[in-house]
């Protein structure tokens, strides 16, 4: 069996990944970053074991959760994953990258590389796609 094109792969995770939540609010534990980037790797073939039956419904919550998985960070859970940390200029459409989070618990806010700079995420409280300045840290899927 032949195995499909790297790129046709990450351009339908990115797809899957805006279908699904653009324009959507922030809605702890059904759209989040977390439930972005776990779409956009499974989408990838990527598994996510960590995450399967764990459920949180505010940001008390999901840092709880966090901590139970053994994580002092959204940054520490992202580097467990096994993940090459990347340049976050690097990025390839469907990469996963760390931005500043707005929210004091967290240390990063995670979003989808979507391509030309721009990524996909929770921006002001709803997910669309935006050209951030600033960046934490970037991770190369697949």
């Amino acid at each position: 069996m032949r195995q499909e094109n790297n790129l046709l792969v990450r351009q339908r995770a990115v797809d899957a990944c805006l279908a699904r939540f653009s324009g959507q609010p922030l809605g702890w534990g059904r759209t989040d970053c977390v439930k972005l980037a776990a779409l956009a790797l499974r989408k990838q073939g990527v598994p996510v074991p960590m995450l399967k039956g764990l459920r949180y419904r505010s940001a008390v919550g999901a840092a709880k959760a966090l901590e139970a998985l053994g994580h002092d960070s959204l940054l520490a859970a992202m580097d467990a994953t096994g993940l090459a940390r990347i340049a976050p200029a690097a990025a390839w459409p469907g990469d996963i990258v760390g931005l500043p989070a707005n929210d004091d618990q967290f240390d990063v806010a995670l979003t989808l590389a979507i391509g030309n700079g721009r990524v996909f995420g929770l921006i002001d409280g709803a997910f669309h796609p935006s050209r951030p300045l600033k960046f934490v840290a970037a991770w190369r899927v697949g």
